[in-house]
């Protein structure tokens, strides 16, 4: 009689070899780190951050308002005082109080967080692809070289190609950028105003706009925006930004120092925030802002949240992170926008005019009451609204 062939059996581990493993260092994975270190629940633990770029990360910014000063203060490039709103038919300046705009450049966010977790002998880090990643039995595991790293709980930042396109109801637009730090021969810039959105610029592919954040006098990112579904090739981006750095900031001589491009998901797709001992974090866990893109702020919610709740109970049960009447106005100014019933520069352009910063910020956060919303909603035409709105209430 021939003998059986030999068939494989996984072995799960006892014990796992990391409490948490973080997938991707960047906003995302590098803030939950932080966050940890400055908790003593997290003293003790085993922690790897596993990404594949390391101290090589590409130049990016992240920009955000905030009342109050965070963890990541330290490493904040630029603050900025007050806006500018402007298209061709109005120039909008006002003051942010209570809130400043900020900046922080990604290296210098990694760096900080590398150095600060010199001091923890049970943090490592791995530079590696995550191909991926998966419950097995009581444990959570990411796939690196072919070999499982297996851990209690494990903080997901990476997205995959295939994640989005899943809901065919559900809208999906890009905010598609490319920017570049310039520095001209002459100081042309008031460092204290960030020019938030300027619609002088051709709105032929979305909603585009421009916007540009001073560092100094004579230093400013500019940066070139688009909302749409469909990205541009990088010739079209650098001929809107051509087009506008020559004719509208006019700076004469100028030398580029940096670029940074990206495309940050719009959408209303419904994120799994929690699957078995892994928990999803940034984008890949629906903390990009579906109506405008802004990030930071919200993971900075998300990993405030969940490092105070495991070290409370061990697990996380978790609710959704957005109110669910936030959801409901991302979807119905996405379908606007989608559908182009009404031009986007025209309703960012009447949100700011008719509101103060602080209004329309709070509201952007998802931190205002039902009754704060309505001066949002009455300085935006209602024959379109409305109807968008009962289209997504009833999807």
């Amino acid at each position: 009689m021939p003998p059986r062939p030999y068939k494989h059996r996984t072995v799960i581990p006892q014990h796992p070899t990391y409490d948490y493993i973080i997938a991707g260092a960047g906003c995302a994975g590098l803030s939950m780190l932080m966050r940890m270190m400055k908790h003593p629940f997290y003293f003790n633990k085993k922690i790897l951050i596993i990404d594949p770029l390391m101290q090589e990360q590409p130049s990016k910014t992240w920009c955000f308002w905030e009342k109050q000063e965070d963890i990541f203060e330290p490493v904040v490039f630029h603050r900025w005082e007050q806006i500018e709103i402007v298209s061709a038919e109005l120039k909008l300046q006002k003051p942010l109080f209570p809130y400043k705009y900020k900046m922080i450049r990604s290296r210098d966010l990694f760096h900080h967080v590398k150095t600060a977790s010199a001091a923890f002998s049970d943090i490592h880090w791995l530079q590696a692809n995550v191909t991926a990643i998966d419950n097995e039995g009581p444990l959570a595991f990411a796939l690196v070289n072919g070999e499982k790293i297996y851990c209690s709980t494990l903080l997901n930042s990476v997205t995959y190609s295939d994640y989005w396109k899943q809901q065919p109801e559900r809208h999906y637009l890009w905010q598609h950028f490319k920017g570049r730090m310039i520095e001209a021969e002459k100081p042309v810039f008031q460092d204290h105003i960030a020019r938030l959105m300027d619609f002088r610029t051709k709105q032929e592919s979305g909603t585009c706009f421009v916007y540009v954040l001073p560092v100094s006098p004579r230093k400013a990112l500019v940066e070139f925006t688009v909302f749409s579904e469909a990205l541009l090739s990088q010739e079209q981006y650098d001929l809107a930004l051509d087009e506008y750095i020559e004719n509208i900031l006019q700076p004469g001589s100028y030398s580029v120092l940096e670029t940074e491009t990206g495309a940050i998901p719009m959408t209303n797709h419904r994120f799994c925030r929690q699957s078995g001992n892994i928990l999803h974090i940034g984008t890949a866990g629906g903390d990009t802002k579906a109506s405008t893109g802004y990030t930071f702020r919200f993971i900075q919610k998300t990993t405030a949240r969940i490092v105070a709740e495991l070290a409370k109970e061990g697990d996380v049960s978790l609710t959704p992170w957005f109110k669910a009447r936030f959801n409901l106005y991302d979807s119905t100014l996405l379908r606007i926008l989608r559908h182009e019933t009404m031009p986007g520069d025209q309703i960012f352009t009447r949100l700011f005019k008719k509101n103060p910063p602080a209004r329309v910020f709070r509201f952007l956060d998802n931190e205002t009451s039902l009754a704060a919303d309505l001066p949002i909603f009455s300085s935006l035409p209602v024959s379109v609204f409305l109807p968008a709105f009962c289209k997504e209430l009833f999807l």
